[in-house]
């Protein structure tokens, strides 16, 4: 058990009680009331943490942009909330299934985004206990993408028709109101709006400051949604696409808010920067959300090829996945996110690849649960296992980091979300049966069952007793019975033996035994009705060695019924 990065404990046992982990300790018992999984030989370890999960909230912003008391622009829209907001169930299979427990959903789009909630990742269907991890809350910030490509066209606002074989103009003779601007539509504009924005959140908190309880203010939504930020109870997030752009970001947040608590959400390409970035990050005491979606390797296959790679790519393929060791060493604050990733499954192979270019096995790690249960301010909640904190926990079948290693289960809040298959009750195979004692009923002579789950079939063979019955030299010795037809073809018998047929049939329509070869089931029966031996007082009879069964079947796990 990994307690925690550097710390582990061999063969401990952990107990779980009401969704938090109550203790680990090395060979500990198991008390009573407990239900047991047995993971001798694996490797459990807290599950990661999530730092940044940007969801769509597009249709939150238009919302807020058309109520009263909206900001100006509609790129301007802090007052959507990310509680308000559906992680997508294939986005969260796709996040557990990686080993992510716990994430902070993040509005996306638009320029000043919204805030930011801390949540399990589990179903609505999962009932889990400590689902309100509560947290810093931030405000998420960054400014506006451009597709420079369409540069000279206008840029229409959000959800505007557009003119036909005009990319980005806005449709002829369309009527637009003044929060339906295209402003900003330059990254110079972007950064003009947020800096204007956050000096009218200062004037929003002296004007309310001062104002008289009794003296009525105008509705400004979207800049009362500022105040906690400008009070330093709200932590600032800025999204930088690039590593001049975190400079920028950083610097502005320096200057408007220099008590509030920074982080940055980084494009994987800090290490373009690195010193100028290190420094300004230790000075604003900022913490560093690492992407780790490393470029793949440049097309050199032709001599035509190879001219068209710049050098920017070429080093940007070679040093990327050295960033997270690089900035780590540096003394930054890091956290890595599957943000940015188009493929999310292949996070672990992207950590792996940090992990061959210098990162450890402790740094990566820290880097995805206590680093950023710190820095979301739930430390005390998770980020390890540790006695009273959530059980959130992955359990692998090796290292933890080595992609050739499965996460075989998992526990969100103590609640197994993932669990290996259970072994079937009664396995595939032929067994021999014999009577336990229990039952006057008599037991056919070398009794063998044989079960074939693939084709749902249940088969019986057996040696006549010729003190009771004399075989029919007719007759094949072992007829096999293939329960799911229900129906045998036996040997012409005579007219004189088929009573005694019949009778033993319907003498012998339960037989109660216990499996010798395999694992050992109670009450293993072939059953034939009474109505199936009254019938066969009228027809021929089976002959000797063979047996009718109905509503014979073997479920795809080996559960025999009928």
């Amino acid at each position: 058990v990994i307690v925690a990065p550097g710390t582990t404990i061999e063969k401990a046992t952990v107990l779980i009680r009401d969704g938090v982990v109550e203790s680990i300790t090395p060979d500990g018992a198991v008390p009573a009331g407990y239900r047991r999984f047995d993971f001798a030989g694996k490797t459990i370890f807290p599950a990661f943490i999530e730092a940044a999960l940007p969801i769509d909230s597009a249709a939150q912003a238009a919302a807020a942009s058309a109520a009263p008391g909206a900001h100006w622009n509609q790129y301007v829209t802090p007052q959507v909330g990310a509680n308000d907001l559906a992680i997508p169930d294939a986005t969260l299979e796709s996040l557990r299934a990686q080993g992510f427990a716990v994430a902070r959903v993040l509005p996306a789009g638009g320029i000043f985004r919204g805030t930011s909630e801390v949540r399990l990742l589990t179903k609505a269907s999962e009932r889990t206990l400590g689902r309100d991890l509560g947290g810093q809350t931030v405000q998420v910030v960054g400014p506006r993408s451009f597709d420079f490509s369409q540069f000279m066209a206008q840029t229409p606002a959000p959800g505007a028709p557009q003119a036909p074989g005009v990319p980005g103009a806005p449709a002829v003779g369309q009527q637009r109101g003044e929060r339906m601007s295209s402003f900003p539509s330059s990254l110079m504009g972007s950064y003009a709006l947020m800096r204007q924005t956050f000096m009218d959140a200062h004037w929003r908190l002296d004007s309310v400051t001062v104002a008289s309880p009794a003296m009525p203010t105008d509705d400004m939504d979207a800049l009362d949604a500022l105040l906690p930020l400008v009070r330093g109870e709200h932590g600032l997030l800025v999204d930088a696409s690039d590593d001049l752009e975190a400079a920028r970001l950083v610097r502005l947040a320096q200057d408007q808010l220099p008590s509030c608590a920074l982080g940055v959400l980084g494009s994987g390409n800090e290490f373009r920067s690195q010193d100028e970035l290190a420094a300004l990050f230790a000075k604003t005491n900022a913490a560093l959300i690492m992407p780790i979606d490393f470029p793949q390797p440049p097309d050199l296959v032709s001599p035509t090829a190879t001219d068209s790679v710049s050098l920017r790519e070429l080093m940007g393929w070679r040093y990327a996945p050295t960033n997270p060791k690089r900035f780590i060493a540096a003394g930054t604050t890091v956290a890595l996110t599957t943000h940015r990733m188009q493929d999310k499954g292949s996070f672990r192979k992207r950590l792996a690849d940090a992990i061959t270019h210098g990162l450890t096995r402790d740094e990566a790690l820290a880097a995805l649960t206590t680093t950023p249960a710190r820095i979301l301010g739930i430390d005390g909640r998770t980020g390890t296992l540790e006695n009273g904190k959530l059980a959130n926990l992955i359990v692998a079948s090796g290292d933890p980091f080595d992609t050739e290693s499965k996460f075989e289960a998992m526990f969100v809040a103590g609640l197994p979300v993932l669990l290996p298959p259970e072994a079937p009750v009664l396995a595939a195979g032929a067994f021999a049966v014999t009577a336990d004692g229990t039952t006057p009923k008599p037991t056919a002579k070398d009794l063998r069952i044989t079960l074939d789950p693939k084709d749902g079939t249940l088969k019986a063979t057996w040696t006549p007793d010729a003190a009771a019955k004399p075989a029919d030299p007719a007759a094949p010795a072992d007829a096999p019975v293939d329960t799911k037809t229900a129906t045998t073809t036996p040997t012409e018998p005579k007219a004189d033996d088929a009573a005694a047929a019949d009778a033993k049939a319907a003498e012998s329509k339960v037989v109660e035994g216990k499996v010798v070869e395999g694992k050992a089931v109670e009450n293993t029966a072939v059953q034939n009705k009474a109505a199936d031996a009254k019938a066969g007082e009228s027809k021929a009879g089976a002959a000797a060695g063979s047996a009718t069964a109905r509503r014979g079947s073997v479920s795809a796990d080996g559960r025999a019924s009928g």
